[in-house]
């Protein structure tokens, strides 16, 4: 081998680091990605230098929230994920106070009561709190947001520990969605005293811009850490020349890939010329990989990601804080919170938990603000997050709690189809928050076609149909079956004199009469008998054939008062208007009359056998005897009249609470809807008025139940049949077919399915309240226009709001219904005041009543020897009183009745028998006032009445008849009532004409024997 003539060594590293230096670096890089993980204080000295330490600043930030307390959230019924509408409309709360600059807060306060308060804060400049309330109400539909004054510097007293808690939600794990939910926290804190708060102020989009160039800085930094390259060459060669040459090669490879490599290599060479060559080379090239810093910038990359989004929608720095009583809770509190924040996710960051002892100085940890330093190092108690990422911080619980509720509501109209129309009787509202502005109006053609509320006691229903009585230039008849609600309309000034109130039912404050067999003038009789047997049916169980029974009664009562069942009119007497009503009562049966038939036809006619007429008759009695006596016989057993016209041309209220029995409320209220029925439909044929479309007057039904009850209209049983159904169809018509009379009707029901399903049917518009029974809600929500589901938010209505729909509607509206009514209580002193005016005669009315005179047959017999007596004789009145008072009282025993009320019904037997056609002087006579007013003369003025004006004031009422012709009418119906028989003996016939007078006139005596003699012989 030659010898080595030239040998050379080359050594070369390229971009070498130092530990030293790498370490360095990696601290600074830690310090500004990850401050809080290099830092060695403990949690008390972090607190100390990184929050206010002064109450009176800590109380100036709190003092500077402006609080909305927020009691519920609605949310619609389709929705399918409820805490997913939450955090989309919180997130577009949170995006829009960004854009204004505003400073956000949610406080979640319990006062250990088992109740929380919930509240969403704002703080900035200017008129924050309206655009923030504006915000909010654009955002969250409903009334569950309100202004709320009170301080949180309050709910911070005996707390005594707290802390701050650092993390970021998760918004998606594995493109699932994840949520941040307050409502397990709440639950785990029930019953503690606890405050929690999360701020969220702004950062300016600069601010932003600049935080993210330090990032992409920082980013590139960690990118060169991570990777490193260390290589080193090494060569040495030595040459020589022969003449031969020999070439010779080896080369050997060893290495990791990536990481390491190493290669040698030899060539010798021998050529003829005596050259030779030989060389040794190496090489060795190390890649080194730091695991700490590629993660520091995987960091980097997802805060620049998060930066970017923030640059998009907002970028806000947050920090959660609380406040509790005692460490335990504390635990509790900062556990469930984490337990909310920490999910599995490989990228995020650790939560932390700063937690110490609060004190009168320091109320609360708040941490300070960074005034202009790194977002990420400025304060380290501080995270910045996102809008998306603060909505999911700061939303609402996403469930129901105490003091918080998430309601399902469907979605409702906001519009009314009529609203320049009418007359408003409240304000739209959206979920109960009542929209500015807006109207709901009731027009007297919505009236027109009838109207329908319904609703729970006390939930408004009441106060919505005055408020449309009060909106409405038209007179009115309420029929009130419980509470006396309306009698407070007398405190309105426009209804101080205009407004009658009745107590039917109770005598003793304001009562009223009607006799239910009185025909109005242009009605048919059978029309009316017809009406009659719907009350009787629909009001009192009627089986077998006793509703046959009580229809053939009701004929014979009527034929036997002298009416032609097939022309409908009286034989004797034409009525034309409701003062021949008045004057000819007489002609009409009566409650007592029919009872008395169904006793006779029973027992006279019925080919049944014994037991079974008994049973029948009892049956029938019964029901009947129990509208006759007492207060209801007063009101009902009577030949007094209402005045439907006179009732029909002013406002009225008919209290019908004193009637205990529902039977008896059915009747009367069937008894007035009927009678507005037939006036109206005779006004309607005696009309020469061509319109006929506008309202003229109002009737409201209140708990129309008691009448219009929700039975089976149809026969259930071909061989029985249904007296009850028939009857409430044929009442459901009457008000259907009231709306073409210009007749309006308000119905009002309590308990919608317990109404016939036809009144709600037939009304156009319907206002419905609360409702809490499902199948009451389903009854009325079809007809709103809701489904099965939606009706369900009935039950969610609060007092004075209700759905309405009308006319032109898919959906229905809630209205907040006005409440402006004087609602102060009428007493009944008050209206007991008023009924005296209206009737001052009705102490002695009742005392009559109650004597029972007026049904007595004796003493009909005794008036009717008055009535004699005084035409046949020359003897006044007020000298045959005397004889006949002494009569009644030796035959009856009337300890407790006075000389005035039997003298009472003795005035009234004498006009009874004056103008009942029983003397035949009212055959086709009409009784006017003039007549009425010459008896009422008579008996008012006894004393210085003079009998023979009387006399001849009476016969030129009758026109030919002279005073001899009345002395014969006399005579002949004193024949024809006395029993003269042939072969009779004369001291029995005196005996006869004595029971026929009261005077002992001999000469009348005389002149009435002459007139039997001529007729017995």
């Amino acid at each position: 081998m030659a010898n080595l003539k030239d040998k050379s060594l080359a050594f070369d590293r390229s971009e070498v680091l130092t530990q030293e230096e790498g370490a360095k670096e990696l601290e600074e890089i830690f310090s500004d990605l990850l401050p809080w993980a290099v830092e060695s204080k403990d949690d008390a000295a972090l607190l100390r230098e990184n929050t206010i330490q002064n109450r009176d600043e800590i109380k100036r930030f709190l003092d500077s929230i402006y609080l909305f307390h927020i009691g519920e959230i609605s949310v619609s019924v389709d929705a399918q994920d409820v805490a997913d509408l939450i955090y989309k409309r919180h997130q577009a709360a949170v995006v829009a106070a960004y854009q204004a600059g505003h400073t956000l807060t949610t406080i979640i306060s319990g006062s250990g009561g088992g109740t929380i308060d919930i509240f969403l804060g704002v703080s900035g400049e200017g008129g924050v709190k309206e655009v923030f309330e504006k915000q909010l109400q654009g955002v969250y539909s409903g009334k569950g947001i309100e202004s709320h004054g009170k301080r949180i510097i309050d709910r911070l007293q005996e707390k005594t520990h707290g802390g701050i808690l650092t993390g970021i939600p998760i918004q998606k794990i594995d493109g699932e969605k994840q949520t941040f939910d307050l409502s397990s926290v709440i639950r785990s804190m029930n019953g503690q005293k606890f405050l929690l708060t999360i701020v969220s102020r702004p950062v300016a989009g600069q601010e932003a811009a600049q935080q993210l160039r330090e990032l992409m800085e920082l980013k590139g930094q960690c990118h060169a850490l991570a990777n490193r390259t260390i290589g080193v060459n090494e060569n040495a060669g030595i040459n020589r020349s022969y003449a031969v040459q020999e070439t010779e090669g080896e080369s050997r490879a060893k290495g990791f890939a990536l990481l390491y490599s190493y290669t040698k290599s030899s060539n010798h060479t021998e050529t003829d010329t005596e050259g030779r060559s030989e060389s040794i080379g190496r090489s060795l090239s190390v890649e080194q990989q730091n695991p700490l810093v590629m993660e520091l910038e995987n960091i980097a990359d997802n805060l620049i990601t998060r930066l970017r989004n923030g640059l998009n929608i907002g970028l806000w720095e947050s920090f959660i804080t609380y406040a509790t009583t005692s460490p335990t809770t504390s635990q509790i509190l900062s556990g469930t919170l984490a337990g909310e924040l920490i999910k599995a996710d490989p990228e995020a960051l650790p939560m932390r938990n700063i937690a110490g002892e609060l004190s009168e100085e320091v109320p609360l940890f708040i941490p300070r603000k960074r005034d202009g330093k790194s977002l990420i190092t400025g304060n380290k108690l501080l995270s910045f997050v996102s809008s998306d990422e603060a909505a999911l911080l700061m939303a609402p619980p996403l469930s129901s709690v105490p003091g918080y509720d998430i309601r399902v509501k469907p979605a409702l109209s906001l519009t009314d189809t009529t609203d320049r129309l009418g007359h408003s009787i409240g304000r739209i509202s959206e979920h109960g928050k009542v929209v500015k502005c807006s109207a709901f109006r009731i027009s007297k053609e919505d009236v027109r076609k009838h109207i329908f509320v319904s609703g729970l006691t006390g939930s408004g229903k009441t106060t919505t149909v005055k408020h449309i009585l009060n909106c409405l230039d038209t007179h009115f008849l309420v029929i009130e079956s419980a509470k006396r609600e309306y009698r407070r309309l007398l405190a309105e000034e426009k209804y101080d004199e205009n407004l009658r109130v009745y107590t039917v039912g109770d005598s003793n404050i304001s009562p009223i009469r009607h006799n239910p067999f009185m025909v109005l003038h242009g009605v048919s009789l059978i029309t009316h008998i017809d009406n009659l047997k719907s009350i009787f049916y629909a009001s009192f169980s009627l089986y077998g054939p006793m509703p046959h029974i009580l229809e053939k009664c009701i004929y014979n009562i009527y034929q036997a008062r002298g009416w032609n069942l097939t022309t409908g009119k009286h034989q004797r007497v034409t009525i034309e208007t409701f003062e021949d009503c008045k004057n000819h009562r007489f002609i009409y049966p009566t409650i007592r009359d029919l009872i008395n038939e169904v006793n006779r036809y029973v027992k006279k006619e019925l080919k049944y056998d014994r037991e079974l007429k008994d049973n029948i008759r009892s049956a029938i009695v019964v029901r009947l005897e129990s509208l006759s006596v007492g207060a209801k016989g007063f009101l009902f057993n009577t030949y007094d009249a209402i005045d439907i016209e006179d009732f029909l041309n002013r406002s009225v209220v008919l209290e019908l609470e004193s009637l205990s029995d529902d039977d008896d409320k059915a009747f009367f209220v069937g008894l007035m809807l009927s009678l507005v029925s037939e006036y109206r439909q005779s006004e309607a044929r005696q009309s020469v008025l061509e319109t006929r479309d506008d309202l003229q007057h109002v009737l409201v039904i209140e708990e129309a139940h008691r009448l219009l009850k929700n039975v089976q209209t149809e026969r259930t049983n071909e061989m029985l049949g249904n007296p009850k159904g028939k009857a409430v169809e044929s009442f459901c018509n009457l008000i259907a077919e009231m709306r073409s009379y210009s007749q309006g009707v308000i119905v009002a029901e309590q308990i919608p399915t317990k109404i016939a399903p036809d009144v709600i049917k037939n009304t156009n518009t319907k206002i419905i309240h609360r409702l809490v029974s499902l199948d009451d809600q389903i009854a009325v929500g079809t007809g709103l226009g809701l489904d099965e589901h939606e009706c369900r938010y009935l039950n969610q209505l609060s007092a004075g709001t209700a759905l309405a729909h009308k006319e032109g509607m898919s959906k229905p509206v809630e209205i907040s219904v006005f409440n402006n009514l004087t609602n102060y209580a009428i007493g009944d002193i008050r209206i007991e005041r008023l009924g005296r005016e209206l009737n001052p005669d009705l102490p002695s009315e009742l005392a009559l009543h109650e004597s029972g005179l007026l049904e007595s047959k004796h003493l009909q017999a005794i008036a009717l020897r008055l009535v004699n007596s005084f035409f046949m004789s020359d003897t006044e009145l007020n000298d045959l009183l005397p004889d006949a008072i002494t009569t009644i009282r030796k035959a009856k025993q009337l300890t407790y009745v006075s000389d005035k009320t039997i003298e009472q019904a003795l005035r009234e037997w004498f006009c009874r028998i004056l103008f009942s056609a029983t003397l035949g002087f009212v055959d086709e006579k009409t009784i006017d006032q003039e007549v009425l007013e010459i008896v009422d003369g008579l008996w008012q003025d006894r004393e210085s009445f003079d009998r023979g004006r009387f006399m001849y004031e009476f016969g030129k009422w009758l026109g030919d008849y002279s005073y001899d012709s009345i002395r014969d009418h006399i005579k002949k119906n004193i024949l024809n009532d006395a029993r003269f028989e042939r072969g009779l003996k004369k001291k029995d016939m005196r005996k006869t004409i004595d029971k026929v007078l009261l005077v002992d006139d001999l000469e009348v005596k005389q002149e009435i024997m002459t007139a039997v003699r001529m007729r017995v012989m």
